[in-house]
């Protein structure tokens, strides 16, 4: 994955900042700022059966954030698709399984981030701001919500 440096704010804090924005934008009226997040059945098309990427060369892979690993190809344009560990490791992944998301309440709303970096074993936060801001997202959400429904 990317070797720039990441999370120069740590969510938890970016969080609160991401609220102010949010509010600041608002309060200029900048429509639409506190939309509640959905549901994900996944987080990303490379856990999805018929997700892939193709690359100028023809090689195919499952995430873009391996475009040009030969290790991580799953096929060709003109070989299709090869089941193999590459292929079968996305399909397998599953976010219940994680020790930091299987208890925690908004897992249904992100279903663990990111698979490449939980699978690199990143050590930087997977976890949506929301999750350390819904509260007060919420609250602002219903204010909103109330207004246009006057």
């Amino acid at each position: 994955l990317s070797d720039l440096p990441c999370n120069v704010i740590p969510p938890k804090d970016y969080a609160f900042l991401e609220l102010e924005l949010k509010k600041y934008a608002a309060s200029r009226g900048f429509k639409n700022q506190f939309v509640l997040p959905d549901p994900q059945e996944s987080t990303c098309y490379a856990d999805k059966l018929n997700g892939f990427v193709v690359e100028p060369t023809g090689s195919i892979q499952k995430c873009c954030e391996y475009i040009g690993c030969k290790s991580e190809e799953v096929g060709s344009l003109p070989d299709g698709i090869v089941v193999n560990n590459q292929s079968l490791k996305w399909l397998h992944f599953d976010p219940f399984s994680l020790p930091q998301c299987k208890k925690c309440k908004i897992l249904p709303l992100c279903m663990g981030g990111c698979p490449a970096r939980i699978m690199n074993n990143e050590k930087r936060s997977m976890c949506p701001t929301f999750k350390y801001n819904i509260v007060e997202f919420l609250k602002k959400y219903e204010a909103t919500k109330s207004l246009t429904t006057i």
